[in-house]
């Protein structure tokens, strides 16, 4: 992608006359349509430039000069955007390698489960099966926001039909009486960092439970 900035930093009177525009632009904004003649009117190089030209020809430099102003603000918003994607992935791969480490760790992770919530080993399979399922939800949860493609409403409404999905899993898989046992294992990182966000101190789990 082409960049203003090294254009800019050459040139002292290219960075006057857009820092003018800029201030003209943000004035002329201001001023309705019928107050066109009291137009606030550029000063420095860029006065100078107009004053050379007729009325079609200030209008023509000034749509000129409007255009590059508007390709450096969207080259200036696709940085941002690259930039921010940037973050994404770090942070994706964080969680990634999360992901991988909680499935290399998963038939430990799930003897110990079961051993505190007196599984028997059909159970203990599918806590395993269970626990890997989830385990790929959050995995494409990533994918998704790492993507930007959808925005935050979509991201959160996939997120709570996860945890919703998992929620009824575990109370069908475990029971009611197990589920303090399960959320203590959760909090306490049982399962590394990609499931204790699945409870916090006021939820109960419940049939009834909003799911905060």
């Amino acid at each position: 992608m082409r960049s203003a900035v090294p254009a800019i930093a050459l040139s002292v009177t290219l960075s006057g006359a857009l820092a003018e525009l800029e201030a003209w632009r943000g004035a002329t904004a201001r001023v309705p349509v019928a107050a066109a003649t009291d137009e606030p009117s550029p000063t420095g190089f860029f006065a100078t430039e107009l004053a050379r030209l007729d009325d079609r020809g200030e209008e023509v430099f000034r749509e000129q000069v409007e255009r590059v102003l508007e390709e450096i603000d969207e080259e200036r918003e696709a940085a941002e955007r690259a930039e921010e994607l940037e973050q994404r992935a770090k942070q994706a791969a964080a969680a990634y390698e999360a992901y991988a480490t909680l499935e290399r760790d998963l038939d430990d992770s799930v003897a110990k489960l079961g051993g505190s919530l007196g599984l028997d080993s059909r159970r203990m399979r599918d806590m395993k099966s269970l626990l890997g399922v989830q385990n790929q939800r959050n995995r494409e949860l990533t994918r998704m926001w790492e993507s930007g493609k959808i925005g935050d409403e979509e991201l959160g409404e996939v997120f709570n039909e996860n945890r919703a999905k998992h929620r009824a899993e575990i109370i069908a898989l475990v029971g009611r009486a197990n589920l303090g046992d399960y959320k203590r294992f959760l909090q306490e990182k049982g399962l590394g960092d990609t499931f204790n966000y699945f409870v916090a101190p006021w939820e109960s789990w419940t049939d009834g439970d909003p799911g905060r």
